[in-house]
């Protein structure tokens, strides 16, 4: 039986190490990407929840303009009628 020099299995050796070690990056990078679009996913799904949450503060901003619209008119409207009642009481 003929044996191989020990600097050929020593070849040997670090080429399976090699292989090895390239697969196992092969697989973090096949991690990675998984993470990747995993966070991805993750990222887009958060602006979508706060474009949804800009949208409804700004319909909130603008039902709050419009009740102080209103109330101004409202106390503008309250302050005539307490005028016209004011005119009508005699002085006592």
């Amino acid at each position: 039986m003929k044996t191989i020099p020990i600097n050929h299995d020593l070849l040997g050796i670090v080429a399976i190490g090699s292989i090895i070690g390239n697969l196992a990056q092969a697989n973090e990078i096949n991690a990675v990407k998984t993470q990747h679009n995993k966070l991805t996913a993750l990222y887009r799904k958060l602006v979508e929840h706060y474009k949804m949450l800009y949208r409804e503060y700004e319909a909130f901003r603008q039902v709050n303009e419009h009740l102080r619209v209103e109330v101004v008119t409202l106390r503008t409207e309250n302050s005539n009628l307490l005028g016209k009642i004011a005119a009508k009481e005699p002085t006592k």
